[in-house]
């Protein structure tokens, strides 16, 4: 049985219906993570994650047949030695053996592997962009499985505008692995980008993940915890007070940092810089601003707060770049 057959999406065929098509996903940023894979293969989490799509943050892609694989990625022809092209027309050939060539044209407005999450809203843009293009017509769930082939996260990424649950599943195949959307979100608030470094990451996402697997003395309490965090989460949720979320998430952030650091060999994305800002946040909750951070596998951070710290938070981080998160 092939990949797709196994995940019950045999019946889908690479097969251009239209001339063209195009289509947006945005990053996303997890604030209760997941980190390590049950299975690499088929990229299953395990664990369930909690995330907030950053539109309007992320990849546009258009997608044309074409006589030979093409890859134009922010303006800038790859070759097909770059790892880009490879993993990305490896995908493809994975999921659709006797596929037709494509010409993919796709511009993100994150920086490349520096950890936030370019590869989730390249591959969701890439199967939305599919979908239209072959006329397949399938339901979210369903993307969110083909994503999610390409890039754990991006199962997460295929929602716009939207708080996401990823649910790891329990079918060894991947069936019941697949993201969906919460009905509401939380008043007034807000996610600002700090960017420390835009360079990209000399250990992968999947290789730190398995790292911490394997060598962390502490990963076997890292499942319970992110179950309780899950449940704390949504009833902040429900109760529509985001600090309380933020708080959960920066903790949950710093507990998966740890994994990384207890490690073998260990691993700390943090840059000098990185430090500072976290203790900058850490001093700023002292003098009574509701402020939090979150981190993901890289250095940059993204703080976490309610619209009306926004004037006094921009005074300590000039550089950041904001944004209102989905409400209800």
């Amino acid at each position: 049985m092939s990949l797709l057959d196994n995940c019950g999406l045999g019946h889908l065929v690479l097969c251009p219906k239209v001339d063209f098509a195009e289509a947006f996903a945005p990053s996303n940023i997890a604030l209760i993570k997941y980190w390590g894979k049950r299975d690499v293969g088929y990229n299953l989490p395990q664990t369930d994650s909690i995330s907030v799509s950053l539109d309007p943050k992320g990849a546009q892609t258009k997608l044309t047949a074409a006589k030979c694989d093409q890859l134009i990625l922010n303006d800038q022809i790859l070759e097909s030695q770059d790892p880009v092209f490879i993993r990305l027309f490896s995908y493809l050939d994975a999921l659709f053996p006797c596929r037709v060539p494509l010409a993919v044209h796709s511009h993100s407005s994150v920086a490349i592997a520096a950890g936030l999450a370019s590869s989730a809203s390249g591959f969701a843009a890439l199967v939305l962009a599919l979908d239209k293009l072959c006329q397949w017509q399938l339901e979210p769930t369903e993307l969110s499985i083909l994503a999610r082939l390409g890039s754990g996260s991006a199962a997460r990424s295929i929602y716009p505008k939207a708080w996401v649950r990823m649910h790891k599943g329990q079918d060894p195949s991947g069936r019941d692995s697949f993201a969906t959307a919460y009905p509401g979100g939380f008043s007034d608030a807000c996610l600002g980008v700090v960017p420390i470094s835009c360079a990209k990451k000399s250990v992968s996402s999947t290789k730190a993940m398995g790292d911490s697997v394997a060598t962390s003395p502490f990963y076997g309490q890292w499942p319970r915890l992110v179950e309780d965090d899950i449940g704390a989460f949504e009833e902040a949720l429900g109760e529509d007070d985001f600090l309380k979320a933020a708080h959960i998430a920066e903790r949950n952030s710093l507990a998966m940092h740890a994994l990384m650091h207890t490690s073998d060999p260990a691993l700390n994305y943090d840059l000098p810089e990185t430090l500072a800002a976290k203790h900058k946040v850490w001093q700023l909750r002292t003098q009574g601003l509701g402020v939090y951070f979150t981190q993901d596998a890289g250095p940059n951070i993204k703080l976490l707060f309610l619209k009306d710290e926004l004037d006094v938070l921009l005074e300590h981080f000039p550089q950041m770049d904001v944004l209102h998160l989905p409400t209800a």
